[in-house]
């Protein structure tokens, strides 16, 4: 029985490595990542919003909970 072969992993993306191979540029991963964190603070500000107030439209929660998130994603951005 023989081993499978094992294929290079990019150390910068963990991609495999091949003639082909092009990272993506860091900007597209920090935006992303900063666009998921603000969602789903946001998401999480609605969810409390409502908890609380049930009777009342989350929006504002909506707000400050992007906001929050926005911020936080900003601040830990890890280049």
């Amino acid at each position: 029985m023989g081993t499978l072969p094992t294929m290079a992993t990019c150390p910068r993306c963990y991609g495999p490595l091949n003639e082909h191979h092009k990272c993506r540029p860091r900007w597209v991963r920090r935006f992303l990542r900063q666009v998921l964190v603000t969602v789903l603070f946001a998401l999480v500000g609605m969810l409390v919003s409502v908890a609380l107030v049930p009777h009342v439209l989350p929006v504002m929660g909506l707000i400050v909970g992007g906001a929050l998130g926005y911020g936080i994603s900003v601040v830990t951005r890890g280049d």
